[in-house]
């Protein structure tokens, strides 16, 4: 690859920022608005758009550092000029996107009402670890652990944080570590997809990625359960809350028919075809997260309770009796309609 056209440095950009990544990214800020929508009341919108550009610079500048790293590590260019300037590009590029991030969560601060202690924490570590899975972790099994924390619950629980503007919110953290569990399991499989089509090639670079850790046998066996994985969370939630959960498994024969070409060794276009899964089941998760009906405790409910308990009086029904049963599942019908 030249670098003497335009064409070609806008090649070799598109390249090194590896757009189709990015679902991981904007579907994390989705949903995590989406849980602040649901459980919280609370949206505002100048404070997505700012959340997105956030994470989507910090996750551009990994993708950078990465590409910076592959170039000085792989042959990928025959003429030492056009390498010495793909490693020029790549630290400019991954520079300005540390930069626009770094800008953008300063008007974040600015304008959101979390604190901001919390807030510049999980900034900061969200930036080392998208700088350091690029860079020192990049093709390790640490690295690959790190990236998944950072597009999952790292995410979600910031741009819920954003949303909502404090720790004491409706949604407990435990709930939104389950909630981003999904996205942290797609992004492990597109990482190990990677790994286990470069295999070969990273084990002559002395690179130690699960993949290789693992050899390629047993390595497909994880790229299906990585790819199977959050249709057993989909299943768990709608037992314990909503049936509506069952809707992304629609995707589920994509998901069987990309474990099959695994197994078969067709390992080339199957990162990009794990995203493009991603993408679709993403979607479908966060609509169904945004339509599925919880039951929560508010003050406008204890109220409630009370006056319905002080008005029907079940205690004055024999314990366990047929009438004082048919009283509580009154009281409970009048709670839950609110």
């Amino acid at each position: 690859m030249r670098f003497s056209r335009n064409t070609s440095i806008l090649a070799f950009f598109l390249r090194s920022l590896q757009p189709w990544t990015f679902p991981a990214s904007i579907l994390s800020v989705l949903l995590g608005t989406c849980l602040a929508w649901k459980h919280d009341r609370k949206f505002n919108l100048l404070n997505t758009f700012l959340t997105v550009c956030v994470i989507l610079f910090t996750h551009a500048g990994g993708n950078f550092v990465n590409s910076f790293h592959e170039v000085r590590s792989r042959k990928i260019f025959a003429s030492c000029l056009t390498r010495s300037r793909a490693l020029e590009l790549n630290a400019s590029w991954a520079l300005w996107s540390y930069f626009l991030a770094m800008l953008a969560f300063i008007f974040l601060a600015l304008l959101s009402e979390a604190e901001f202690w919390l807030e510049f924490i999980l900034f900061s570590v969200g930036s080392l670890v998208s700088l350091l899975h690029g860079g020192k972790l990049n093709n390790t099994v640490m690295g690959e652990i790190l990236a998944c924390s950072v597009f999952g619950p790292f995410s979600v629980f910031f741009t819920y944080l954003e949303q909502v503007g404090s720790t004491d919110g409706h949604l407990s953290n435990p709930s939104i570590i389950w909630y981003s569990l999904p996205f942290m399991f797609f992004t492990e499989a597109i990482l190990h997809s990677q790994s286990t089509r470069d295999i070969d090639e990273d084990k002559r670079a002395g690179f130690r990625t699960l993949a290789v850790t693992v050899g390629r046998h047993f390595a497909s066996h994880l790229q299906a359960l990585f790819l199977l994985f959050p249709y057993l969370v989909l299943v768990s939630m709608a037992a314990a809350s909503s049936p509506i959960f069952y809707l992304p498994l629609v995707t589920l024969p994509f998901a069987l028919n990309l474990s099959v070409e695994c197994f078969q060794g067709e390992h080339f276009m199957l990162p990009k075809k794990v995203a493009r899964l991603d993408a679709v089941f993403g979607l479908l998760y966060v609509l169904t997260a945004s339509k599925a009906r919880y039951f929560q405790w508010t003050l406008d409910r204890d109220v409630l309770m009370c006056r319905e308990v002080n008005a029907s009086e079940p205690y004055n029904f024999k314990l366990r009796s047929p009438e004082r049963g048919q009283v509580w599942e009154t009281n409970a019908a009048a709670v839950n309609s609110l």
